[in-house]
Formats: C-alpha cells, structure tokens, sequence
C-alpha cells in the first residue's frame, strides 16, 4: 500500500477525536485518583517551588495544581508588581488563597546584595 499523507492525517484527527473525551474524563478524576493514593488523612502537600514552599490541598486543581506541575505561578503578575514598587512600598493583596503571589512578591530582590522589606497584607477572605 502506497503512503498517503493524507489519509494520515485524517487517521490522526480521528484518533484525536476519540482520545479527546478519554483525557477530559482522566483531568476531571485525577484529583480522586490522587487522594485514594495518597490516603483519606493527607491534608495538604508540601510543595517545593522556585517561588518558595507552599502547601497545597490534594484536589486543588487551579494555582496548585500549576505550582505542582510547573513549579511556580504567576510570573508575569508578580514580575508587573515589583516593577510598580520599590523597597518603601507596601502591597495589600486581596483573596491571596495561598499565597501563591504574595510570598514571590515579598521576598523579590532589589538588588543583589540586598533583599525587599516589603510589608505584605494579606486577607484571605472567603467572601471575595
């Protein structure tokens, strides 16, 4: 039989298509699979990051699951921050969840001889 990259890539969307619904399906039921492996009394995990340590809660699939999987949050948010601030400014960060924002903000460098006091508030609120 005679290759036909056509008909290969029409083989490959088709497989793509049927695999589609099979990934969804293993994203939405990752988080119970990993406490059914991790044990019904594991609160949270600690996570080491470059960003710092964090603990994260085993279903947390949003700034978790990104600190799990990637090792750090936020870049471009914190990196907008500091450039706003200097070593006289306070930040008030409001809902912080974590502090996924908050600890890379606080403890950024101004130079490299020094680090940033910057005074930090955080309100966790679950209202917000």
């Amino acid at each position: 039989m005679k290759y036909d990259p056509h008909r290969e890539s029409c083989a490959k969307r088709e497989l793509k298509g049927l695999l589609r619904p099979l990934v969804s399906i293993f994203r939405e039921n990752a988080f119970r699979l990993k406490r059914s492996l991790l044990g019904k009394n594991v609160e949270a995990l600690l996570v080491n990051t470059e960003q710092g340590l964090f603990l994260v809660g085993p279903e947390d699939r949003g700034v978790g699951g990104v600190l799990i999987e990637n090792g750090k949050y936020g870049e471009d948010e914190i990196e907008r921050i500091v450039s706003l601030t200097d070593e006289k400014s306070s930040v008030l960060i409001v809902g912080s969840h974590i502090g996924a924002l908050a600890i890379p903000i606080a403890s950024h460098p101004v130079e490299e001889a020094a680090r940033r006091e910057v005074a930090v508030s955080v309100r966790a609120s679950r209202d917000v």
